[in-house]
């Protein structure tokens, strides 16, 4: 075995959202003990190559301190280091001006932000009031500091109207102009809901990428 590789997700604080597609569904928000990533890590270290570590499962950078807990996870991975991906909190982005400059600073220049179509529908599946205009305030912040939003849509029987006003309004933004002033790109990409939450009962009607 210590040919191959390991990465371990902890879900060390958790996450301010109730997604209703959420395949892991409404876990307690019950911080982890600080030493348990060392603990982790150190007990299946003698039998792989690498250990990679996150510090989270479901909600990236949940922690107030996320900059010294990225540093953190790299430093305790074994040969091997954790990536950004394009996963950012927009939570944290619109309550927390110095986040969008520690994405800046470890190279992100991608983040997705997930909707459910307009208002009502993105606040009801993420479960919590006020989500949609803070995924819309965090496009903005992401574009002012030249990182590309992408937008993520889960479409099923329930939202599919929904979500064309959803890009239309994507496109009065004029989000691909505006991404492209600073070499980004925007990206607009639907596909059907599939975990295991709200999304397993409705219709799945493809994919497309728009």
């Amino acid at each position: 075995m210590k040919t191959n590789n390991l990465t371990i997700l902890a879900d060390m604080y958790g996450c301010p959202n109730r997604c209703k597609h959420c395949w892991l569904g409404h876990m307690p928000n019950r911080k982890m003990p600080d030493n348990s990533d060392k603990l982790l890590v150190e007990y299946f270290k003698p039998y792989f190559h690498s250990v990679t570590f996150y510090s989270w499962v479901r909600e990236p950078d949940y922690y107030d301190n996320y900059a010294e807990r990225w540093e953190k996870d790299n430093e305790i991975s074994v040969n091997s280091k954790p990536r950004r991906f394009e996963l950012a909190s927009f939570w944290r982005l619109v309550r927390d001006d110095n986040y969008v400059r520690f994405l800046k600073s470890v190279g992100v220049n991608t983040v997705q932000l997930t909707f459910f179509g307009t208002e009502k529908i993105t606040d009801w599946y993420v479960g919590r009031k006020g989500a949609y205009q803070e995924l819309l305030q965090a496009t903005e912040i992401l574009i002012d500091n030249q990182i590309a939003p992408r937008w993520q849509v889960f479409i099923n029987a329930e939202n599919a109207t929904d979500i064309i006003q959803l890009l239309a309004h994507s496109k009065e933004l004029k989000l691909s102009e505006r991404c492209k002033t600073f070499g980004g790109d925007f990206s607009f990409f639907i596909h059907s809901g599939s975990c295991d939450g709200e999304n397993r009962k409705l219709y799945q009607i493809g994919r497309a990428h728009v």
